[in-house]
């Protein structure tokens, strides 16, 4: 009796424990965090400096330059801006910036010629970084005068200081050392004068190196 009771137990708890819903252990996904950092080179400032992100999360930065500079890149060689970030990791991103360039073309008029001399910041190929001050001495050659500068300057000083904050184009004028031709007269007639080469400047004075061919003809 007692083993037949037994025996209808196990077979009831087998049945109950069958027919019973199995409960399932649910366990939330690990949120994994990563922190971006970014930083600004000289010369400009960027959208944010970053913080503690998701795996996976996308982030936009912008750099924006100051009066007077450029957005070169970012340290990761990227040239997008705004720059999209993937934050998969832990990160640091730096924005360089530089100095702006401007050309500064120097002509000349005449015989001569003039020397560049950096007096603050520097030169890179043919151009200045903006703000360089640069002093620009005119050597005129032999038998020839400087006149004055023109173009982006109007300017008789020499050496002359220009600052460069902008493309400018400079003219260095020479002319010709000029000297008088005095001539006198004894007796009675006139002296004429015939110029056989280079020319003769102001009523009184040649060019250095004209050539003037002097034809006496006596009065009477």
């Amino acid at each position: 009796m007692i083993k037949s009771l037994f025996s209808s137990f196990v077979l009831l708890f087998l049945i109950i424990n069958c027919s019973s819903p199995k409960q399932e252990l649910i366990t939330s996904p690990e949120i994994i965090q990563y922190t971006l950092t970014v930083n600004s080179g000289n010369g400009g400032t960027v959208s944010t400096s970053g913080g503690s992100y998701t795996q996976g999360q996308s982030v936009s930065v912008t750099a924006t330059p100051e009066s007077e500079y450029v957005f070169v890149n970012w340290s990761n060689g990227s040239t997008d801006n705004p720059l999209s970030i993937t934050v998969n990791s832990n990160q640091t991103i730096t924005a360089n910036f530089e100095k702006r360039k401007y050309p500064l073309s120097i002509s000349i008029t005449g015989s001569g010629t003039v020397s560049e001399e950096i007096i603050s910041s520097g030169k890179s190929t043919t151009e200045y970084t903006s703000g360089s001050v640069i002093r620009l001495t005119a050597n005129p050659s032999d038998e020839w005068v400087f006149t004055g500068w023109s173009g982006s300057v109007s300017s008789t000083t020499n050496p002359l200081e220009v600052t460069v904050d902008q493309s400018k184009e400079i003219v260095s004028a020479f002319v010709k050392t000029r000297y008088p031709l005095t001539i006198t007269i004894q007796g009675e007639g006139s002296v004429r004068e015939e110029i056989v080469s280079s020319g003769k400047s102001t009523p009184t004075e040649y060019n250095s190196g004209t050539v003037v061919r002097l034809i006496a003809e006596p009065t009477g």
